[in-house]
C-alpha cells in the first residue's frame, strides 16, 4: 500500500470517526489497523493524520476557503473512497469497508448518512450485496441471533447452546461464549470476532471482544480448556457442503524396501481429505518423494495399501482420479504453452468438441496467468524461453485441466523465486478450497507458504515418521520435545512469521563435544525422534478405518477412442518434429548425402580394359553398393528413432494416470518414423540408383526392401529408446547392433567362408545364426531382383534357369552321385552313401517324369545292408537316366534361347537396343557373386544330401531355409517367389519388435538383470 493511499484512509478514516465524535474504541482500531499495516516507527506518523482529521471541530474543516456542512463532509470522504480505489487490491478494499464499518457502529448504531455513505463505499469497492450484507450483520452484531443464519457465517459455540438458531456451526467444548467467523467468497478470506468476556488468543495475540481480525490461512485460536481451533477446519466447514462427495486418502501401514535391500519407508499410516493441502518435508534422502509415488500408485508397497475411498490405488480404476507433477519438468520443450495444453485436453475430454476445447485451454491459461505467453515455445532448462514460475505453473496447469481429486506435487517450489513459490502454493491451495486433496513435497518453505498447509507430514532419515499433525503445531511439538524455552511462541508477534528452519535445527542438533564444538552425532537419532513420536500422538497408528463408508470416486475424464488417441499422438508428433527445423533437415538431407557418396564413390569401370564410358555391366562393386544400402536404411532408421520414447518418459509418466491406450502411442510412433523412413528411403534409392545407373524400371523394388529393413530398425530402436535411460547408451548400442548386420549379412564374410562351427549344424551354408539379421534377408532379396529381374535378364531367365539346373544335375551333381554310387557297390560306407543319395534325391522333378525309380530312393533311405547291393544296378540306370533327362532339357533350352537371342539381333537397331541393355541394365559382379561362381567348390555335402554350391539363383530351393539366393522358397506345400518372401520376413520381425515393445520385453530384462545386480552385488544394509 503507497504513502499517498494510506494517507488518504487516514483521512477517511478520521474525518468518518469525527461524524460522531471521536472515541477511544474507534482509536483503538485505528491503532490495531496501522499496526497490521507498518512496523511500529512509522504507525504514530500516520496515527497524527487520523487524529488531525478526527478531533477538528466542523467549523476548522475548509475546503477551498468554504466551511464543510454535512453534505460537504460526505462529499469529500466519497472522493477519498474513489481515490483510493485504484491502489488497492479487491481483498484490501474489503478490509477497509470492516474498518469503516467499525468504526461507524462503535457507538452501536449506524445514522441514516453513515449508512448512506457506507452503501455508496460498498458500491464503488465493487462489492456483491450478498457479501455487503453479511459483513454488515458480522460487524454489527454484538450476539449470535436467528439473523446470523446466513450461508457466509459460521458460529462456533460450546454444546450447551442451541443448535438451532445458527445456521452453520461447529460445536467446540469448553468454549466460553461465541466465535463468528466471516467468510467473503470473492476474495477467498475470513475474519473472525469473539463474543464473550473470556481471553481467547489468534495466533498469540489476544481477541478482544466485538473486534474484528483478520483469519490469514495457517491461524489457530486457542485458549484455556478448549482444543486449537485450526484455519483448516473452519475452511472445510464451508466448503463441505459445495462438495458432496467426500476425498479419503488412506495408507495403512505401508512400507517400502529399494532393490538393494534398503528401507525407504518405515511403517507408517496416513490419512487424509478432500480440501485439504498437505505438506511433506523431511531431510535430503528422507524418502519424500518415494512417499509421494506409494501414495500415487507409481509405487507399490511391500507391506500394507494404500485407498482412496476404499479403493486400492495399485490395483487399477484410478484413471483421472489422481494426478502427479514430479519436481522436473513433462513438458514438451518443441511445443508452444498453448499446445502442450491443448493436446493434454484433447486426451483427457474426448467428448468434447474442439471450441469446447480451445475454450477450456484458453481459461486454464488465463486462470494461471499464462495467455499472454500462450504462442512461446517452451523450450529446454538451457535454453529457457518461460520463467522458472511460468514453467511450473504451466506443469501444474496439466494437470488442473482435468482437475483429479487427488494431487501429487513433488517439490514444486524448487528452483523458484520466493513470489513464484508464492503464486505456485496459492494455485494449489485453490485447488484444494475446490475440495479436492493436494499432497505436495516441500523442503524449506517460507513462513506464508507454510501457514498455507493444512496437513504436515516429516521424515527423518531411514524414511522414519517423526511428525504429523498441523503445521502451526509442530515448531511448539519440537521445542518442548527439545526442552527448550517459550515453546508456545511460535510466531513473531510483530511480522506474523513463523520460522521454519527451526523445525530441522532441532531435530538435527548436534552433540557438543568437551571443547565446546559441535560433532557429527545427533542427540536424537530418527529412530528415537520416530518413537518419541509415537509415544506422543496413539492415535496416529489407529488412524485407518476412521472415515466410514465411502463411495468410489466418478472421474471426469473421457478418453478418446484408439483411434482418435492414434490420431493425436501422431498429430503432436509431427508437429514436434515440424517445429526443429534443424533436426528434419538433417534427418531428410542424410538419405541423399549418404546415397550420392555412396553412389559416386562405387561408381567403377575398369580404364585398363580400354572403357572410356561408364557402363553398369562393368561396375564390379555392385554388389557391395546394395549390401551398404542396406546398411544406411537400417542406420537411418535407428538414428530417428534412438530417443523417440526416451524423450517421452517424463511425458509418459503424467500420462500414466490417464490410462491412455499403449498401442495407440506406439502405432503413432511407428506410424511418424515409418513416414519418414519413407522419404528417405525414396531419396536414398532416388540418388543412389541414378548416380549409380541402377535402371529405373527396379526403382519400386529397391525401395521396399529398403523402406521395409528401415521400418524394421525404427522398431529396434524404438526398442532400445524404451529400455535405456540415456541417450549415451542408446547411441552406443546402434554400432554394437550394425556390426553384426555387417558380418552375418553374406557380404563382408561369406556364408561358406565362415566358422565351420557356425555352419556345421546348418541344413544349407547359412549359419541359423544369420536367419535373425535383417540384412542377410534385404540383401538376398535386391541382388536377386538385380539380378534376375533388370530389363536384360527377365525375358530369358526361364530358358538359363532350365540350362543352369541341367547343367548342374548332369555335371557336377552327377559326379558326386556316381561317386557315391561307386562306394556303396564297394561296400565303403555304403549306408552313409546310400542315405546321402537318397536324401538328395527326396523331391527330384526327374523322379516325377520317371515314377518306376522311387523304389530305389526307398530302397537307398531306408539303407539295410542286405538290400543295397541289389539297388546298386538299379541305382545306376536311374543316375544315367536323369543324366541324359537334364541334358536333353539343357539343349531345348539352349536353342529355345538361341533363337530368342536371334530374333532380338535381327538388325542393326535390335543389336544396339539388346547391346545396351546388356551394359546398362545387367551387372556382371552380381551374376558372378548371386550364383557363387568363383568359389569353386560347385556341390556342397550337408547332412542332408547334397546341395548346390553353384547357379543359385537359377535352382530352386527345398524348403524354406534353403540356399543363399534360392529364386524360391517352399513353404505349405508350394513354391514362393523369394523377393516376397523376404520381404515378409521382414515385417514379420518387425511385427515381433513391436510385441517386444509392447511388453516391454527388453526393459524387463534389464530391470531383472539390475536388481539382480542390486541383490548380490549392493553391500547389506543396516537400519
Amino acid at each position: 500500500m503507497s504513502e499517498e493511499v494510506l494517507k488518504a484512509l487516514m483521512q477517511l478514516f478520521g474525518i468518518t470517526a469525527r461524524l460522531d465524535g471521536v472515541t477511544d474504541v474507534e482509536r483503538q482500531l485505528v491503532q490495531d489497523f496501522l499496526n497490521q499495516q507498518l512496523n511500529q516507527q512509522d504507525v504514530p506518523k500516520y496515527f497524527n493524520i487520523f487524529e488531525q482529521y478526527a478531533t477538528q471541530s466542523t467549523s476548522e474543516v475548509y475546503e477551498e476557503g468554504m466551511k464543510l456542512t454535512p453534505v460537504r463532509l460526505s462529499s469529500r470522504m466519497l472522493r477519498l473512497a474513489t481515490q483510493i480505489i485504484k491502489e488497492l487490491t479487491q481483498q484490501q478494499k474489503v478490509v477497509v469497508l470492516i474498518r469503516l464499518l467499525e468504526l461507524v457502529n462503535v457507538d452501536h448504531r449506524i445514522s441514516l448518512q453513515e449508512e448512506d455513505f457506507l452503501d455508496t463505499v460498498a458500491t464503488i469497492f465493487n462489492i456483491e450485496p450478498g457479501e455487503y450484507a453479511a459483513i454488515k450483520h458480522f460487524v454489527t452484531e454484538e450476539a449470535p441471533l436467528p439473523r446470523l443464519q446466513e450461508p457466509l457465517l459460521l458460529c462456533l459455540h460450546a454444546p450447551s447452546a442451541e443448535p438451532l438458531v445458527y445456521g452453520r456451526s461447529i460445536i467446540v467444548p469448553q468454549l466460553q461464549g461465541t466465535l463468528v467467523i466471516l467468510r467473503v467468497p470473492s476474495v477467498e478470506a475470513y475474519f473472525a470476532k469473539y463474543i464473550g468476556d473470556k481471553e481467547y488468543y489468534l495466533n498469540g495475540v489476544l481477541m478482544h471482544p466485538l473486534h474484528i481480525y483478520p483469519l490469514p490461512p495457517g491461524s489457530s485460536i486457542r485458549g484455556a480448556r478448549i482444543e486449537p481451533i485450526y484455519y483448516s477446519d473452519i475452511v472445510r466447514s464451508f466448503l463441505q457442503e459445495r462438495h458432496r462427495q467426500p476425498i479419503v486418502l488412506r495408507a495403512e501401514q505401508i512400507a517400502y524396501r529399494f532393490p538393494s535391500g534398503v528401507e525407504a519407508i518405515k511403517t507408517l499410516s496416513i490419512q487424509e481429505y478432500g480440501g485439504n493441502l498437505v505438506g511433506i518435508m523431511g531431510a535430503s534422502g528422507s524418502g519424500k518423494s518415494t512417499l509421494i509415488e506409494l501414495l500415487a500408485g507409481i509405487k507399490k508397497p511391500q507391506a500394507g495399501k494404500v485407498t482412496v475411498n476404499g479403493v486400492d490405488v495399485h490395483a487399477g480404476g484410478m484413471a483421472g482420479i489422481i494426478g502427479f507433477v514430479p519436481q522436473q519438468d513433462f513438458l514438451i520443450e518443441e511445443l508452444t504453452v498453448y499446445e502442450n495444453l491443448y493436446y493434454a485436453a484433447r486426451l483427457c475430454f474426448g467428448n468434447l468438441t474442439e471450441e469446447a476445447i480451445k475454450q477450456k485451454v484458453n481459461k486454464t491459461l488465463q486462470d494461471l496467468g499464462l495467455y499472454e505467453v500462450r504462442h512461446l515455445t517452451v523450450g529446454d532448462e538451457l535454453d529457457r524461453i518461460l520463467s522458472g514460475g511460468q514453467r511450473k505453473r504451466l506443469n501444474i496447469a496439466l494437470e488442473l485441466l482435468r482437475e483429479p481429486a487427488v494431487l501429487f506435487v513433488d517439490e514444486p517450489t524448487s528452483g523458484l523465486s520466493s513470489r513464484d513459490s508464492e503464486n505456485v502454493m496459492d494455485l494449489l491451495k485453490e485447488l484444494a478450497l475446490k475440495g479436492k486433496l493436494v499432497i505436495t513435497v516441500l523442503h524449506q518453505p517460507s513462513s506464508d507458504i507454510f501457514k498455507m498447509l493444512d496437513s504436515l507430514y516429516i521424515l527423518d532419515l531411514g524414511g522414519y515418521l517423526i511428525y504429523a499433525g498441523k503445521p502451526v503445531d509442530a515448531l511448539t511439538y519440537f521445542k518442548n520435545a527439545a526442552s527448550q524455552v517459550n515453546s508456545k511462541y511460535i510466531e513473531c508477534h510483530e511480522c506474523g512469521n513463523i520460522a521454519v528452519e527451526q523445525l530441522f535445527d532441532i531435530i538435527e542438533m548436534r552433540v557438543v563435544d568437551e571443547y565446546g564444538r559441535f560433532t557429527n552425532k545427533r542427540k536424537r537419532t530418527p529412530r528415537q525422534w520416530h518413537e518419541l513420536f509415537q509415544q506422543y500422538s496413539k492415535e496416529i497408528a489407529g488412524m485407518a478405518g476412521s472415515a466410514g463408508e465411502l463411495k468410489p470416486l466418478t472421474s471426469q475424464l473421457v478418453r478418446p477412442s484408439f483411434f482418435k488417441q492414434w490420431t493425436l499422438f501422431a498429430l503432436r508428433d509431427a508437429r514436434i518434429k515440424l517445429s526443429s527445423p534443424s533436426y528434419m533437415t538433417l534427418a531428410i538431407l542424410q538419405a541423399p548425402v549418404l546415397a550420392f557418396l555412396l553412389a559416386y564413390i562405387n561408381r567403377y569401370y575398369p580404364l585398363e580394359e580400354g572403357h572410356t564410358n561408364y557402363t553398369l555391366f562393368h561396375n564390379s562393386n555392385l554388389p557391395a553398393y546394395i549390401f551398404v544400402a542396406v546398411i544406411i536404411a537400417l542406420f537411418m532408421g535407428m538414428t530417428i528413432g534412438a530417443e523417440e520414447i526416451l524423450k517421452d518418459k517424463r511425458i509418459l509418466f503424467r500420462e500414466r494416470f490417464l490410462a491412455l491406450n499403449r498401442h495407440s502411442y506406439l502405432l503413432a510412433k511407428a506410424t511418424i518414423l515409418f513416414g519418414l523412413s519413407a522419404v528417405q528411403t525414396t531419396l536414398l534409392t532416388l540418388v543412389g540408383n541414378l548416380t549409380i545407373g541402377i535402371e529405373w524400371a527396379l526403382f519400386d523394388e529397391y525401395w521396399l526392401i529398403l523402406f521395409s529393413t528401415a521400418c524394421f530398425a525404427n522398431l529396434l530402436a524404438l526398442n532400445l529408446s524404451s529400455a535405456f535411460k540415456k541417450s549415451t547408451v542408446i547411441y552406443i548400442s546402434i554400432p554394437i547392433l550394425l556390426i553384426p548386420q555387417l558380418i552375418l549379412g553374406g557380404v563382408v564374410v561369406r556364408f561358406d567362408r565362415m566358422n565351420p562351427t557356425l555352419v556345421a549344424h546348418a541344413t544349407t551354408h547359412i549359419p541359423s545364426i544369420s536367419h535373425w539379421v535383417a540384412s542377410r534377408w534385404a540383401f538376398e532379396a535386391l541382388m536377386l531382383e538385380q539380378f534376375r529381374d533388370n530389363s536384360f535378364m527377365r525375358p530369358q531367365y526361364e530358358w538359363k534357369k532350365q540350362i543352369a539346373e541341367s547343367e548342374y544335375k548332369a555335371i557336377f551333381l552327377h559326379e558326386r552321385l556316381m561317386a557315391a554310387k561307386d562306394s556303396i557297390a564297394m561296400g565303403q560306407r555304403a549306408i552313409y552313401w546310400a542315405t546321402v543319395i537318397g536324401n538328395t534325391m527326396e523331391g527330384e522333378p526327374f523322379l516325377e517324369q520317371h515314377p518306376r525309380y522311387l523304389p530305389v530312393v526307398a530302397v537307398l533311405r531306408e539303407a539295410t545292408n542286405e538290400k543295397l547291393p541289389a539297388v546298386v544296378p538299379l541305382l545306376d540306370s536311374l543316375l544315367r537316366h536323369m543324366r541324359a533327362y537334364y541334358m536333353e532339357r539343357g539343349e531345348q533350352a539352349r536353342l529355345s534361347l538361341k533363337r530368342w537371342s536371334e530374333l532380338q539381333t535381327r538388325n542393326a537397331t535390335a543389336k544396339q537396343t539388346y547391346q545396351r541393355l546388356y551394359l546398362h541394365s545387367h551387372n556382371e559382379a552380381v551374376e558372378r557373386f548371386v550364383n557363387n561362381i568363383d568359389m569353386g567348390n560347385f556341390v556342397r555335402l550337408t547332412a542332408e544330401g547334397y546341395r548346390p554350391n553353384v547357379y543359385l539363383a537359377y535352382l530352386d530351393g527345398n524348403g524354406f531355409f534353403t540356399h543363399f539366393f534360392a529364386p524360391v522358397k517352399w513353404k505349405w506345400g508350394a513354391a514362393w517367389d523369394t523377393f516376397y518372401v523376404n520381404m515378409l520376413v521382414l515385417w514379420a520381425m518387425t511385427f515381433v519388435l513391436y510385441w517386444a515393445l509392447y511388453w516391454r520385453w527388453l526393459e524387463r530384462l534389464l530391470l531383472w538383470l539390475d536388481q539382480w545386480r542390486m541383490r548380490y552385488k549392493s553391500p547389506p544394509y543396516k537400519s
